[in-house]
């Protein structure tokens, strides 16, 4: 039908031009929304559509999408190489930029970056932001460098992806759209303005509410969320984890709700805490670390000697304590206080409700403005839809069914005390058992398929946490040898902030070193960095050589040395999904046009340039490591052959369908298809089922497979 409507669209006065329809992925944003561009003969864009074969933004783009026509054309775009003149670096200083050859570009950056390593690795600093090419923020370390000269916590979900990463090894998280019936919306544009997937959430949101899902939004102020929801609760901004707090008083000591059988079976509500705040372990048993765990996770930790006792639990048939996984267990006390070898010990849920018993609403109201009776009113409602006890078959299997969720992003936890605001959004669902089961929270992934959500039982019988989600967790060194101090912090994402500090006074926080050559990588440091504009000026005019890809000029490159210019998404490659929220699959992005002058792909650009400076082994092994390639001897890079992207992402694409989404297709497929785009299925969404519900031994529940 949509065929039938543009050929006759086509015979219209002042209609389209003929041409043809290429399918391709958006990047005015990082959420790849899958789309059809209509190239005319004289090969130019002129019309820019979502695929309506896609279940991922079902046809449907933003406005964004559609002015990416505008950014591939933009008569501001570098389209040669670039080498400044001026040595003199700063905003009002022309750069004196003059066109120079691949050649000359190339060869001076090797030269700089290879002086540079030989003399210290650690002198290379890397700001890399391509969410669609994300392996290549791994680029530093094929020169051995971990150094992060861009943010992504600050003005992104820093302690949103960690505490996500801590309790369901994922990304991201959102309320499910399928089955929920009462959603509360806390900072956050989900299903209304910003965040996941817009394009196609709004769709999922309207199905939502038209099937009778109540939105409450909390918000300070009138955001498009709160003109759209059945209820808008005005706060004191930044005060959001004190509403909550008052919640789940209310849930607890008021409205009695909460979801024993989730708490006791499947998280550690149960386990029992010593009053210092750690669990009571048992004296002789120990864990044993599943082998093959990958570096810097906590079995990791395990097999190198940290074995720890295992948590206890106090069986109130048997009126013992026994260690988590004993299969005696007959059930779990949630509630009381008990004494084992001598010491008073409680139950995690006692010693949550023992610790919020202050947390009146009463209390909140005075801090968040909100009124303790609608604090009061909504913990009801809230406990209430969750339905506790009901169960949903879905494709014949049982699963709890908690049509529930309390939904959130940046403005609920993008200040200080960010991880602890999370945690409170996380106990909240957990409190009614709606996470990772139908109608509730739900875990999204970060991106490509090499980055699934994982369910790898951890120690202390809880998922293996993942909160470093773009790395392994980086042991702990002194002096450090990162200028954002990841090996200072056990968990989190990488502060590239902390560069401000770092960089200007390196000897006062323990660096041995100084930075001298900077990457910037569609990265403008400048704007997306907290501090003093000022001091930011002066600390790149300290580097020694800068070179940046970019499409445009922008207030950091024009601090660079040498400019390679890249090629737009509408000109380049590319094969993902990032954080779906209801879907799973690969976008591919495929060149539509020419790109002009000579531009080139940015992965094309850093292979070469790892190539130049004998570094291209490194870099394969590292994408293959990324990539999940290094699984597969048939798809295995050939670590001393210099891959084009469109090589590259062929063999990622072919394995990546053949292990998840089978049979396995080609990077040609995709170009004809555009996407393998699926709803993820049940097996692969929530966690919980009848198949599992009598596990004891292993509290981390496998999914199913479908």
């Amino acid at each position: 039908m949509k065929e039938k409507l543009r050929v006759e669209n086509q015979a219209r006065a002042n209609s389209m031009k003929p041409g043809k329809w290429v399918k391709s992925t958006c990047k005015m944003c990082l959420h790849t929304c899958a789309i059809e561009c209509h190239v005319t003969p004289e090969g130019v864009i002129n019309k820019i559509e979502g695929d309506p074969t896609s279940p991922s933004n079902r046809g449907k783009v933003c406005t964004k999408a559609i002015t990416g026509i505008m950014r591939t054309y933009d008569p501001y775009r570098i389209t040669k190489p670039m080498k400044r003149t001026n040595p003199r670096k700063g905003p009002k200083e022309d750069p004196g930029w003059v066109e120079i050859s691949w050649e000359e570009a190339m060869t001076t950056v090797a030269e700089k970056v290879k002086t540079c390593i030989d003399r210290d690795p650690r002198e290379f600093i890397a700001a890399i932001t391509d969410f669609q090419k994300i392996y290549l923020w791994a680029w530093p370390a094929c020169v051995g460098s971990a150094n992060q000269f861009h943010v992504v916590g600050t003005y992104c979900g820093g302690a949103y992806h960690i505490t996500a990463g801590i309790y369901n090894s994922c990304f991201a998280g959102v309320g499910d759209y399928k089955y929920c019936n009462y959603w509360i919306q806390i900072g956050g544009g989900d299903g209304f303005s910003s965040h996941l997937h817009v394009g196609a959430a709004q769709g999922h949101m309207a199905d939502a509410r038209a099937r009778g899902m109540k939105v409450v939004c909390v918000e300070p102020r009138l955001s498009t969320t709160g003109s759209k929801a059945d209820e808008w609760v005005p706060i004191r901004p930044a005060c959001d984890r004190h509403f909550v707090l008052g919640m789940i008083h209310g849930l607890m000591y008021e409205h009695k709700i909460w979801d024993a059988e989730y708490l006791k079976w499947y998280a550690n509500g149960g386990y029992l805490i010593r009053d210092n705040g750690y669990f009571k372990r048992s004296a002789t048993e120990t864990h044993k670390a599943p082998p093959g765990r990958p570096a810097g996770s906590m079995a990791w930790f395990a097999q190198r000697g940290m074995e720890k006792n295992k948590p206890m639990i106090w069986d109130p048939v048997d009126q013992k304590a026994k260690v988590f996984d004993d299969p005696t267990i007959k059930d779990i006390a949630l509630e009381g206080n008990y004494e084992v070898e001598g010491e008073r010990v409680r139950p995690a849920f006692q010693f949550t409700k023992d610790a919020y018993k202050e947390y009146t609403p009463e209390w909140a109201e005075k801090i968040t403005s909100v009124p303790a009776a609608t604090i009061r009113r909504i913990a009801k409602e809230f406990g209430e839809a969750a339905q506790i006890g009901a169960s949903i078959t879905i494709d014949g299997e049982v699963y709890p069914y908690r049509p529930v969720s309390c939904n959130w992003y940046r403005g609920a936890q993008a200040h200080k005390g960010g991880c602890m605001d999370n945690q409170s959004y996380i106990l909240l669902n957990m409190m009614v058992g709606a996470y990772n089961v139908p109608g509730g929270m739900t875990g999204v992934v970060l991106g490509s398929a090499h980055m699934t959500w994982t369910d790898e039982p951890g120690l202390d019988g809880l998922i293996d946490p993942k909160p470093h989600q773009l790395h392994p967790e980086v042991p702990f060194s002194w002096p450090p040898n990162t200028t954002q101090l990841c090996e200072l912090m056990p968990i989190g994402v990488d502060a590239g902030q902390l560069a401000f500090h770092t960089m200007r006074e390196p000897e006062k926080w323990g660096l041995k070193f100084k930075p001298k050559v900077l990457c910037l990588y569609h990265s403008n440091t400048i704007w997306s960095m907290p501090g003093n504009v000022e001091v930011w000026y002066e600390i790149l005019r300290n580097l020694e050589f800068i070179f940046a890809i970019e499409l445009f000029h922008n207030e950091t490159s024009t601090f660079a040395d040498i400019i390679l210019p890249d090629q737009s998404y509408l000109e380049s490659w590319a094969l993902l999904m990032c954080e779906p929220p209801v879907t799973e699959g690969l976008n591919c992005r495929q060149p539509v046009v020419q790109s002009p002058g000579s531009c080139r792909d940015g992965f094309d650009i850093m292979a070469e340039l790892a190539e130049r400076i004998g570094k291209l082994d490194i870099m394969n092994g590292v994408n293959a490591f990324i990539t999940g390639l290094v699984h597969d001897p048939d798809l295995m890079l050939d670590v001393t052959k210099r891959y084009t992207h469109k090589e590259f992402l062929d063999r990622c694409g072919r394995y990546w369908t053949k292990t998840l989404w089978p049979p396995e297709k080609s990077i040609e497929w995709f170009m004809e298809s555009g996407h393998n785009t699926i709803r993820r299925p049940p097996g692969h969404l929530y966690y919980v089922s009848n198949k599992y519900a009598t596990s004891l031994l292993l509290r981390v529940l496998p999914r199913s497979t479908g």
